[in-house]
């Protein structure tokens, strides 16, 4: 039997999952933003691409949601 690993940046899939989200990156060839979405869903979205803690997820999200409106502010 034979054994294949599969890491990114030297960080397993099996074993760092958490640390290998953390690493990669998401770049869309066209539109980064669906229609379908809220605002907040796309925030929660890409919180969890990153590997950010469901628990810190809301307290993120509503970090840049603050931030948005305070360059809106500025404009």
């Amino acid at each position: 039997m034979s054994l294949t690993m599969c890491c990114v940046c030297v960080v397993s899939i099996l074993s760092s999952m958490v640390e290998v989200r953390q690493r990669l990156g998401y770049c869309p060839q066209f539109d980064a933003v669906c229609s379908l979405l809220t605002a907040s869903e796309h925030l929660t979205m890409y919180a969890r691409l990153r590997g950010i803690a469901e628990k810190d997820i809301a307290t993120v999200s509503y970090s840049c949601k603050c931030s948005a409106l305070l360059l809106l502010a500025c404009i």
